[in-house]
């Protein structure tokens, strides 16, 4: 089915997107306008209900309708983001939005019945400031200051509705959102080569107390004739992202005391999935130096030691996170406060 070139160069300044062939080129554009969409209908739908809604209801579905909003607004700076989310680097990235509605449900407080007009002004300030500051980075193709700016402007948004005390407890599951974004380029590049050089000299030295006879050369460990590669995919980049934005919503969900909650999330976690990523190389070569490099053994080895670790390495880190989260909780005891009986009152 073809769509006329009139109709469709009506919508081309706005999407950006070449002159399409079939009903499947329109899904791009159809994805683009389905927050602006959502947006509309659920403003209308907040307009016609509004007598029967709550306070509570009335807040959260004028957030929701800001949020839509400013999703549509900024849709076509997630284009990479989308595109990375399809990487195994970053595949946990569709997840991080629903982790977001979660933990925001979960840290929950009523909103107050009066905002200050003050607190919506610096709602309304925050927003305009991070439209400007998208504005001027994409002017000049800096697209990660672009991307970000998505998140001060939910935190605006909810300082419309809520004031500060709503941003006490919202903030920091907006903030979340932050897991959702890849690394720029040159960053990430930058933790590689560390954290390959790391993960390699780790295992070395864990496979010679092991008793296995290898030597390091570069980020290669050779043992027995053979060279067990510390690539980029090997590195632990892909186990630090995805952990720490488990730790990170884990310690947000937490009940323990915040500078507990920080350590879990700093350095513990990071600790953590360098350590499991180490553990994994060390598996790989001892299997190796132990049941052979040839023929049918080296396929073996791959899936069960070197492809399917990968998937039980994140249980593993979680185990071991859950027991640090515990072993804190045995070892520091909280004092509780005792409260001295009213005078003449029965002591039980």
């Amino acid at each position: 089915m073809h769509v006329s070139h009139g109709l469709w160069h009506l919508f081309t300044p706005i999407c950006g997107y070449s002159q399409p062939t079939s009903m499947l080129d329109f899904l791009p554009t159809l994805f683009d306008f389905a927050p602006g969409v959502l947006g509309i209908v659920a403003a209308i739908a907040t307009a016609v209900l509004w007598k029967n809604l709550e306070h509570e209801q009335r807040c959260w579905a004028v957030f929701g309708v800001m949020a839509l909003v400013l999703t549509w607004a900024f849709m076509n700076s997630f284009d990479k983001v989308f595109e990375a989310w399809k990487s195994p680097q970053y595949s946990h990235g569709y997840l991080i939005p629903v982790f977001t509605l979660a933990l925001l449900y979960l840290k929950r407080q009523p909103f107050d019945k009066v905002v200050p007009t003050w607190q919506q002004g610096l709602g309304l300030g925050i927003i305009v400031v991070a439209v400007l500051i998208r504005h001027y980075f994409g002017l000049r193709a800096i697209f990660t200051p672009d991307r970000l700016m998505y998140i001060p402007a939910l935190i605006g948004a909810m300082m419309i509705i809520g004031g500060l005390n709503a941003l006490k407890w919202s903030a920091l599951p907006l903030l979340f959102l932050g897991f959702a974004y890849p690394l720029p380029t040159s960053l990430e590049r930058g933790f590689l080569q560390p954290m390959k050089t790391l993960s390699t000299r780790v295992s070395h030295y864990a496979l010679e107390t092991l008793g296995i006879e290898c030597f390091t050369e570069g980020n290669r460990i050779m043992l027995d004739g053979m060279e067990l590669g510390v690539v980029d995919a090997c590195s632990g980049l892909r186990m630090f992202t995805i952990f720490l934005a488990l730790a990170g919503g884990i310690a947000l969900v937490s009940k323990r005391p915040l500078w507990e909650r920080i350590i879990i999330f700093f350095p513990f976690s990071i600790l953590i999935s360098l350590a499991v990523n180490s553990i994994r190389i060390t598996l790989t070569g001892l299997a190796y130096a132990l049941m052979g490099n040839k023929g049918e053994m080296v396929s073996v080895i791959n899936t069960v030691f070197h492809d399917f670790a990968g998937w039980i390495m994140m249980p593993i880190a979680l185990g071991l996170l859950a027991l640090v989260y515990h072993g804190l909780k045995r070892v520091i005891i909280e004092d509780e406060e005792k409260k001295l009986a009213p005078i003449g009152a029965a002591v039980q």
